[in-house]
């Protein structure tokens, strides 16, 4: 995917660049992906974040914890998280959550949370 910037203040964050993968196949947002129903699945991200405005703290690269959550659309439930550690400019992270065996047509939701060093996972309630 090409990057793109998540702001609504100069502290916010800017996705550089993200890479889609199930079971460490590549895929695309909106993709339907076929999987062995007999196997646990897995969707992975790899991403990279800087802050929206390099100038924002006086440092250009700034410090950012990051985490990817997963959210079962078509079951309304919460699957889980993996939260990174911290990261800056040019640093890329994968993130990846088991989503279990599908056996049906299943939609997911994906979420990238970026904030200050040292933040925890946002709470279920808004994957």
């Amino acid at each position: 995917m090409r990057g793109r910037q998540i702001s609504s203040g100069p502290e916010d964050f800017s996705l550089l660049s993200s890479d889609l993968l199930v079971n460490d196949q590549p895929a695309a947002p909106g993709d339907t992906v076929e999987v062995d129903a007999l196997k646990t699945s897995e969707i992975e991200v790899v991403y990279q974040i800087a802050n929206a405005d390099p100038r924002s703290w006086g440092d250009p690269i700034g410090v950012w914890r990051s985490c990817l959550t997963v959210f079962d659309v078509t079951n309304n439930r919460a699957i889980d998280s993996d939260l990174e550690d911290d990261s800056g400019y040019g640093c890329t992270d994968k993130a990846g959550v088991k989503v279990g065996q599908i056996n049906k047509p299943t939609k997911f939701r994906l979420k990238i949370w970026a904030n200050q060093a040292l933040a925890s996972a946002p709470p279920k309630s808004y994957w």
